[in-house]
């Protein structure tokens, strides 16, 4: 009898788990815009939950800020302070009990803008990867008819 298929959530994790550190980020980026959207909408009407939906947008912008502070390149280092400040503002989101939603907005906007950037530098990795080589043309001998 063939075992049940593996539920959603533990695909998720597998998806991490194998991605390169690029695509690993593009996937915590879409998570964490999850979660602000959803304290967005939540900080009108509920005002915990929007804040639990901050504490787990934390804990996965403090994955990001780990993923940024151990790199040696210079723009992994530009991200984590840009990340660094934003982690305050979401922290002094969570303080004022997430009931300011049009500071979770810029917030989400800023992040959206980094997801956007960071998708569309691995589009053009994936390009310049799959650039063919030159092309294996002979030269024609001089003097040989066209």
């Amino acid at each position: 009898m063939p075992s049940p298929p593996p539920s959603d959530e533990v695909y998720r994790r597998a998806l991490v788990d194998t991605a390169s550190v690029p695509r690993a980020i593009l996937l915590l980026y879409d998570r964490l815009i999850l979660l602000l959207e959803q304290a967005l909408a939540l900080s009108c009407v509920n005002c915990h939950q929007a804040r639990e939906m901050l504490a787990k947008a934390s804990q996965i912008l403090t994955h990001l800020l780990a993923i940024f502070s151990l790199s040696d390149d210079q723009a992994y280092q530009d991200l984590y302070l840009s990340h660094e400040y934003l982690a305050q503002a979401i922290h002094q989101e969570f303080r004022q009990g997430a009931t300011y939603s049009q500071g979770i907005a810029e917030i989400l906007s800023t992040f959206k803008a980094y997801r956007h950037s960071w998708r569309k530098g691995l589009k053009i990795r994936a390009r310049k990867s799959k650039r063919p080589g030159p092309l294996n043309v002979r030269q024609k001998a001089e003097g040989q008819p066209n």
